[in-house]
């Protein structure tokens, strides 16, 4: 069996800017110009996107990394957000102190995309559950759908989204389906 290594786009282009004769020789239009040095900006962003992503696949499952998980997780939202959505609110208390959202990103936006979702769900914030369960813990299953679907209120709005690294389960599909249905909620995995 051959042995082949396969880089995602980003580590590809890591590599190559490491080799400025490389990037010479063989550059296109596409990728970058003859003239011009490739963009200091396109390399700083990869890489923090790339450094993003390492935190998120280091972060031990389960309850050993659950905060850690949360706060990547809000760096990713917050970079691929933020400015369209303002700075969110993490641990959000409902007025009763009992629920606690994880966080949730205020919706004042007039990005097309964001502003439909604000005026089609009545989405005046954006809420985020993060669930960081283990191999061997719990799935995503009708109870963590009606959870994020009890916090999304006429005063929030009707849009939410689960971050896991796991995916959903047969019972959290149907529950999702049925609060659509039923209260035309919008939960995203």
């Amino acid at each position: 069996m051959p042995n082949v290594v396969v880089w995602e786009g980003h580590e590809l282009i890591r590599r190559l800017l490491s080799h400025p004769t490389l990037v010479e020789k063989y550059s296109t239009q596409k990728i970058f110009t003859k003239k011009e040095k490739p963009s200091k900006i396109l390399d700083t962003e990869l890489l923090n996107i790339q450094k993003l992503m390492k935190e998120l696949d280091n972060c031990p499952e389960g309850m050993a990394g659950c905060k850690d998980y949360e706060n990547i997780c809000i760096k990713i939202l917050s970079h691929l957000f933020i400015p369209a959505l303002e700075e969110p609110k993490i641990q959000s208390r409902r007025e009763s102190g009992i629920d606690i959202r994880d966080a949730i990103f205020p919706n004042r936006s007039d990005d097309k995309n964001w502003k439909f979702v604000r005026d089609y769900y009545d989405a005046r914030y954006i809420v985020f559950e993060f669930k960081n369960y283990s191999e061997d813990g719990c799935e995503i299953d009708k109870q963590v759908v009606l959870q994020i679907a009890d916090y999304l209120k006429q005063t929030i709005g009707r849009f939410g989204i689960i971050c896991s690294k796991k995916t959903l389960s047969k019972s959290g599909l149907e529950k999702r389906k049925d609060v659509y249905i039923e209260s035309q909620k919008l939960i995203l995995f």
